[in-house]
């Protein structure tokens, strides 16, 4: 759905359309200007203007089509799609809106919608020859008038068929042949015609007869039956016997052997044959139960597997599929040290076979990390992935392993990278996208996250890991959805099969942060919006019953996983939102006595430090401690970055993040975005730019983080006199995230330098004390706003 202009707009008319609409944006003035913009490729401009034109024509269809045709020009077909609809809700029968929505939801996928909205168009216009095109790419047939119904012919006599030798008769002697080596003859196959229907019987008179099939050669014995022609063969056929009595005794021996021999043997293939589809049947119903990801599966799973091992006691890929499950049940569910030492046992007897299995590869690297030395384990099993790959035999399970423990050691870039592929070898694994999930959520990115966890939860029902992962998400939102976490949390608390006791303590803990949560948000409510809430989470209004709970809830976490460092994490948080700092970096460092291979805990701790006054040289000691004992974690590298910029020792902040950065083939737009901001408040303009633009290159996929990126490019374009670039920069920040309000500032003054941008300056002032009022740059937009 593209734009074209008949002609190229000078910048006198442009102005005058501009003028037109600052002077009343109320008026049809907007559609003639957003359509300008949209045909010069400035999306930004003409979905502001759009939005305008929404809010002053509610009821019309158009600036809703206007603004669903900028987000589509963008590819962002889903924004395209809700405008479209949006349209169709104020005019259901306008055919530009039902034919918008047609192709849009035909393009996401949406066929019978789709379908069913082009139709409508058609018949609101027939003679449209849009909607016509629509429907011929589309293939879809536009509904026509009844014919008349036809007046029913005489059946036409059927000439009698002559049959020839069908390949049914052809094929009938093999079939014959291939039943004898079973011992019973096979009747002989029903030509195809005489399957079908039974024929006259002149037909069967006046064909010729067919030739009888040639007998085929008796098949020699494979596996368990024995061709005994020879045997069957007249005695005056038989050769001349050389021996007497004792040429008889052999043949007779031989008789009796033959035949004794082939029963054994078949008995035995027969057996084997059983063997292997017992062996085969429990090897897939443990590898269906491993992709569950549950606590329940993986139980069912060690128990089919086990079931394996009782046919076969040396299958490798049922020691691998043991060991892995019993990792994970002893890392990640708490199994204690019998599920370690199970998880171990295997993984020795899978090795000494020689054919190493996926699962046996992972399981060796998980017990490897949970056992703390995460850093031999990454190093071995990026080599074996790396080797795997050149044989074109990659492997998801290895690429998930990957993340997870790269995720682990704090290189969240490269742990996102390696999950990512992950889920493109296998896009139905519930356990790859809670990982995903828990990848971005410890990105900051807050909203992929999500999407994630939501994606576990379609392919895996109730995935508990998935349920908890969005409950602490969503708790740790400024303005959580309380209802919606106590929800999740119930269904978790209450699934049945429960999950795992630490999956159920974490539940717990996390249950405890709801009820501080939303205590500390009742404060601020009237007493009837109080109810409402207490009713919609089951926290009590009274603040000291509530207090009880929630004390209540992490005693039971506690009863139920006392092993678990995550469990202080939670706590530590609960601690942190409420303000108490140092109780809050103490029950981290609890965490971290029990698990010091854990960089996100380190993180947190810092995140506790820097949270009260002066605590940024506290922080840094403490990451460096950490960066001592663990190497260079990527995350950990820019968190010291971060704690010294705060302290104002910005050369020792820089050097942490050129350090984070040393790697040429490592990712950290993180690092380069503040490494950026560094230089351009330095007035080195070449050096921020270089930083600035690999950033945003970096932040793939995370729009929010790139827009900030993007704002800070601009900047340093503004401040170098570029005016051009600056604006082309300003307008790829804010076509990357819409949402975030520092562009509009920032982009505003960039305008209000030149007289004839002053309405457009005007109104993207007006825009970001729309989104942010009481932002850090309000006072400066109210002025260039006007007011």
């Amino acid at each position: 759905m593209s734009i074209s202009s008949s002609k190229t707009l000078s910048p006198a008319e442009l102005a005058k359309l501009e003028h037109a609409f600052a002077s009343d944006p109320s008026s049809a003035a907007y559609k003639p200007l957003a359509e300008a913009y949209l045909s010069m490729g400035r999306f930004m401009e003409a979905m502001v203007v759009c939005k305008k034109g929404v809010k002053a024509h509610p009821n019309a269809a158009d600036p809703r089509l206007l603004l669903a045709r900028v987000y589509a020009e963008q590819g962002k077909d889903k924004k395209a799609l809700e405008e479209a609809l949006g349209a169709l809700q104020v005019q259901p029968e306008d055919k530009a809106a039902l034919r918008m929505a047609g192709a849009l939801q035909l393009k996401t996928g949406e066929a019978e919608p789709g379908k069913a909205n082009l139709l409508k168009a058609y018949t609101a216009d027939p003679g449209d020859p849009d909607t016509v095109t629509l429907l011929q790419q589309h293939k879809i047939e536009p509904p026509r008038p009844a014919a008349p119904a036809p007046v029913a012919a005489p059946a036409a006599p059927v000439a009698p068929a002559t049959p020839g030798p069908s390949a049914t008769q052809q094929s009938a002697a093999a079939l014959s042949s291939v039943a004898a080596t079973a011992g019973t003859e096979a009747p002989a196959a029903k030509p195809a015609a005489t399957q079908a229907a039974k024929p006259a019987p002149t037909a069967r008179t006046e064909a010729p007869a067919p030739r009888p099939a040639p007998q085929p050669r008796r098949p020699q014995v494979v596996v368990e039956e024995v061709d005994e022609d020879e045997d069957d063969e007249p005695v005056s056929r038989r050769p001349p016997s050389s021996g007497g009595k004792g040429s008889k005794m052999v043949t007779l021996g031989l008789l009796v052997a033959i035949p004794l021999f082939a029963i054994g043997y078949g008995w035995y293939s027969a057996n084997a044959r059983t063997k292997s589809r017992e062996l085969k049947k429990s090897l897939d119903v443990a590898s269906e139960l491993l992709k569950h990801d549950s606590f329940d599966s993986y139980k069912k799973a060690v128990e089919a597997a086990d079931q394996a091992l009782e046919v076969d006691s040396d299958s490798a890929v049922a020691h691998g599929y043991l060991a892995y499950a019993w990792a994970i049940r002893w890392g990640e569910h708490g199994g204690g040290d019998d599920a370690r030492r199970q998880a171990e046992e295997h993984l020795a007897v899978g090795k000494k076979s020689g054919d190493l299995s996926s699962h046996l590869i992972a399981s060796e690297a998980l017990i490897q990390t949970y056992s703390g030395k995460g850093k031999d384990a990454l190093g071995q099993l990026e080599e074996k992935v790396k080797g795997l790959d050149a044989q074109g035999r990659s492997s998801s399970l290895l690429y998930l392993t990957l993340g997870l423990i790269q995720m682990n050691a704090g290189d969240l870039e490269r742990g996102r990278d390696s999950l990512d592929r992950a889920q493109l070898l296998s896009p139905d694994d519930p356990r790859t996208y809670a990982s995903l999930g828990a990848v971005y959520r410890r990105l900051g990115q807050d909203a992929a996250a999500w999407r994630n966890y939501d994606s576990a939860l379609r392919y895996g029902k109730d995935h508990p890991e998935s349920l908890l992962g969005r409950s602490l998400l969503m708790l740790e939102q400024d303005s959580p959805n309380f209802e919606l976490a106590h929800t999740m949390l119930k269904k978790l608390l209450e699934s049945d099969p429960p999950p795992s006791p630490r999956q159920l303590a974490a539940a717990h803990m996390a249950r405890s942060l709801l009820i501080s949560r939303v205590s500390t948000a009742m404060v601020d409510l009237k007493p009837d919006m109080q109810q409402k809430l207490a009713e919609a989470t089951a926290v009590p209004q009274d603040k000291d019953k509530a207090r009880s709970e929630m004390l209540k809830s992490e005693e039971t976490g506690f009863s139920l996983d006392k092993q678990n460092p995550e469990l202080h994490l939670i706590k530590g948080r609960r601690l942190l939102a409420e303000g108490n700092y140092d109780a809050a970096a103490e029950e981290i460092r609890k965490a971290i006595r029990m698990d010091a291979s854990r960089a996100q805990f380190y993180v947190e701790l810092a995140k506790s430090l820097m949270g009260k006054q002066g605590g940024e040289k506290d922080a840094a000691e403490a990451l460096q401690t950490a960066l001592k004992a663990m190497g260079d974690s990527p995350k950990l590298v820019v968190m010291l970055g971060n704690a010294y910029r705060r302290q104002g020792k910005l050369d020792e902040a820089l050097a942490q993040y050129q350090r984070a950065v040393k790697d040429p083939k490592a990712k950290n737009p993180e690092a380069r975005l503040a490494m950026g901001a560094i230089y351009r408040e330095r007035s080195k303009w070449d050096l921020a730019q270089e930083q600035l633009e690999k950033a945003s290159q970096e932040f793939l996929g995370q729009s929010d983080r790139a827009a900030i990126a993007l704002t800070e490019l601009g900047r340093v374009f503004q401040s170098k006199g570029d005016t051009a670039k600056a604006d082309e920069t300003y307008q790829r920040a804010l076509n990357a995230d819409e949402a975030y309000s520092p562009a509009y500032y920032f982009y505003a003054t960039l305008l209000s330098k030149d007289s004839k941008q002053g309405a457009k300056a005007k109104m993207l002032a007006q825009e970001y004390l729309k989104r942010d009022p009481s932002g850090e740059h309000a006072s400066a937009a109210r002025s260039l706003a006007g007011g």
